[in-house]
């Protein structure tokens, strides 16, 4: 791996305006705030109500938070498999090679809990419902401490989708571009502290400067202080003429380093929520969402309305009868006429609404969510007197996420080999890994073929669910004893168990 500091910042700064250029034309920047907004339930913001209540019944944040959590639901693992083993005659060779993938394995796993991989996915998810897209970025903290004599480990973000921009804008694939740009804010002292480390002339130092970049997705306030002013740098990565992935760091006047890797991947991983065909940028399901929450708004809020306007009656008096009206209780109202009086004053009663008016909403409501998976079944919303019919309700209200599962899964194993090859790149310096004992044979790991598998077990709650229905099967059908049945039902379910099995057994709780 060689540093290098040489170089232009235009090429990298020319494709990063390409990029911004291409998201302002398909409408992204602007389509990320709105589906950010209601997602965080500010339903309202810019809308001229003119007088209307403005209620928020956040079904968006109700159905996504739902299908996030039912898409990863299932803990992920990895398994690794070398495609070239199995032509292998040599068969000594071959247990060499079986026990270093096991051993590259087994660490991949740890990297997979070290970097908390099941709450990014959850992040990165989230990210997809409102951009369209999940992305994450793996890079070499160099300063991490290992508890051996090298430093340094593999890190993993979740970065947002509007902040990558490719060369070819109908390709989904990152690992089919001619280059990927990444691009963040960062304070400039820090991005001067940088630059200084890596040996660049005063000079240089002194062209990076705070800047005003308006071409943000997301909504950021920035500190104002002028001290921690930012400025915007790119990461951009090419591959060069021998397939080698090369990375460079800039900002808009300076080239920070360049880094040539011995890697052929992009360190960068994403799925799509919805792939559009064509697009590089996927399809985030609340854009079709806002249509049908503003419209679920609107009608709340006029039937709020009309509540307040006519729930209670009114009264009409002659003003030239009556000069003055009073509401107060016993107090005697004077009237100026000399003949009846029974005209003088009428009561207008309540009004009525359309009776179908509610069905409506709460047919829309019901529409919305279960278009969308979140069906009564799936919400946990229906009386639980058959678990069985439940479960398999549950099941079926899953198939619609089966081509999101698949995206996500592809995006976990493409992460899993480009871990690999961080792994073989950045640990050939005689480091064991992570629980092993003896170091693996990293020169046959190199002349391996990796690829990753991904296993998925199945949700913890649906097994519980479950479990517990076929024990209340035999439970009822006697075969098992209420004893059997408190032993096998799972955690959590029965609050102070063992107590209440040894009562069942005429032991002494309290003992």
């Amino acid at each position: 791996m060689k540093n290098k500091t040489n170089g232009s910042p235009c090429e990298a700064w020319r494709g990063y305006e390409s990029g911004v250029a291409f998201n302002h034309a398909i409408g992204l920047y602007g389509r990320i705030r709105e589906n950010a907004r209601f997602y965080r339930g500010e339903q309202w913001n810019g809308v001229d109500a003119k007088g209307l209540p403005t209620p928020t019944f956040n079904v968006i944040k109700r159905v996504i938070d739902h299908a996030v959590s039912t898409v990863l639901s299932s803990r992920i693992h990895v398994a690794l498999s070398d495609e070239g083993m199995a032509y292998m005659k040599e068969s000594g060779r071959r247990e060499r090679r079986a026990s270093s993938v096991a051993a590259l394995e087994r660490h991949i796993g740890y990297l997979w809990d070290r970097c908390g991989m099941d709450k990014l996915f959850r992040e990165a998810a989230l990210d997809a419902a409102i951009a369209g897209d999940g992305v994450f970025f793996t890079y070499w903290d160099e300063g991490a401490e290992t508890g051996q004599l090298y430093e340094g480990e593999i890190r993993c973000m979740v970065v947002d989708s509007c902040d990558v921009h490719v060369a070819d804008c109908t390709e989904h694939d990152l690992q089919k571009q001619e280059y990927i740009i990444l691009c963040g804010r960062a304070p400039v002292c820090a991005l001067k502290r940088e630059a200084r480390a890596r040996g660049l002339a005063e000079g240089v130092v002194e062209k990076i400067c705070a800047d005003d970049d308006s071409f943000i997705g997301y909504e950021r306030v920035e500190n104002p202080d002028d001290d921690y002013a930012k400025a915007t740098y790119l990461i951009r990565f090419h591959r060069n003429e021998e397939g080698f992935v090369v990375f460079e760091k800039c900002v808009k006047n300076a080239l920070l380093f360049r880094v040539e890797t011995g890697m052929k991947k992009y360190p960068l991983a994403s799925f799509a929520w919805e792939q559009v065909k064509g697009c590089c940028r996927g399809n985030a399901p609340i854009t079709g969402l806002i249509q049908n929450q503003k419209y679920i708004n609107k009608a709340f809020a006029l039937m709020m309305k009309h509540m307040i306007d006519t729930a209670f009656s009114k009264v009409i008096y002659d003003k030239k009868l009556i000069p003055e009206w009073t509401n107060e209780v016993g107090e005697a109202i004077g009237v100026i006429s000399g003949g009846d009086v029974g005209n003088v004053v009428k009561v207008i009663g309540t009004g009525e609404m359309q009776e179908n008016y509610l069905e409506v909403i709460d047919r829309t409501v019901k529409l919305t969510k279960e278009l969308f998976g979140a069906t009564d079944a799936a919400l946990g919303e229906v009386n639980p007197t058959n678990t069985s019919a439940i479960v398999a309700l549950q099941a079926a209200s899953e198939l619609p996420f089966d081509t999101l599962k698949a995206n996500i899964y592809r995006c976990a194993g493409e992460l899993a080999e480009i871990w690999c090859e961080m792994l073989l790149e950045y640990y050939a310096d005689g480091r064991c890994l992570c629980g092993e004992v003896l170091l693996p044979d990293y020169e046959e790991l190199k002349c391996c073929v990796l690829r990753a598998k991904i296993e998925v077990g199945a949700g913890e709650k649906f097994t519980q669910m479950y479990q517990l229905s076929v024990l209340n099967r035999l439970l009822e059908s006697g075969d098992i004893s209420a004893e059997d049945y408190l032993k096998r039902i799972p955690e959590g379910l029965v609050p102070q168990r063992s107590s209440l099995i040894e009562t069942m057994k005429g032991g002494d709780v309290n003992g």
